[in-house]
């Protein structure tokens, strides 16, 4: 794309969207109820990013995601002659594969000038933080956008309705959606960045057992 500046898998004239589901072992999440710390300056607004990290704790369909990605890289590589495409290097959790996606919340208006600002997704933003420190000169536009919601297991089957992200938790199944977007870095590179587009909520029931027994074991 040329606006923003960038290279993208696509299917026909769609984005691919991938999806990889495992146990969310960290985050960084909305809303924010105060300032951020320390962003009196442009160059900290713009790098405010949502961005989560799941594992699959040694699984198989967990490593067998991780090869798909390591498919795509290649594919990168084959497509971008002119650049060197940086491998994919995320840090293990306890020793386990892991991956991590991120989505900034805002754009420079001038690398998208054929896009809109758009309003904050319910939960994003209640206390109005973001648009408060928002300049001028950014948009919070549609690779901005994440998408958040709880799967429900009905009597008719799964139904998937948005939700808080304040609802995630650290020990959570999850589902998460990305796009991929090489963007150009100096000295002739290119890094893919796994674009975070969307989350679901598939158990927390795990999490919350966990949790009950740690406080039987405390005592508390």
């Amino acid at each position: 794309l040329k606006y923003p500046a960038s290279t993208r898998m696509m299917e026909g004239e769609d984005e691919v969207v991938a999806k990889i589901r495992g146990v969310l072992c960290g985050k960084d999440l909305p809303p924010y109820t105060e300032v951020p710390f320390n962003t009196n300056s442009t160059s900290r607004i713009r790098n405010l990013r949502q961005h989560v990290k799941v594992t699959g704790l040694g699984s198989d369909d967990f490593a067998a995601y991780i090869d798909k990605l390591h498919e795509v890289h290649e594919m990168f590589v084959e497509h971008v002659k002119d650049r060197f495409v940086v491998p994919f290097d995320f840090l293990p959790h306890e020793g386990h594969e892991s991956v991590e996606s991120h989505s900034r919340y805002f754009t420079d208006r001038f690398l998208v000038p054929y896009e809109k600002n758009q309003p904050f997704l319910p939960g994003v933003d209640p206390h109005h933080v973001l648009r408060k420190i928002q300049p001028d000169d950014f948009i919070h536009g549609q690779d901005n956008i994440v998408e958040y919601c709880v799967r429900n297991m009905g009597t008719k089957g799964p139904t998937y309705d948005a939700c808080d992200p304040s609802l995630f938790k650290v020990g959570d199944v999850v589902e998460v959606a990305f796009s991929f977007v090489g963007v150009p870095i100096k000295d002739k590179r290119m890094r893919v960045i796994l674009q975070l587009r969307g989350l679901t909520l598939l158990d927390n029931t795990i999490r919350k057992v966990r949790r009950i027994y740690s406080m039987r074991d405390t005592g508390d």
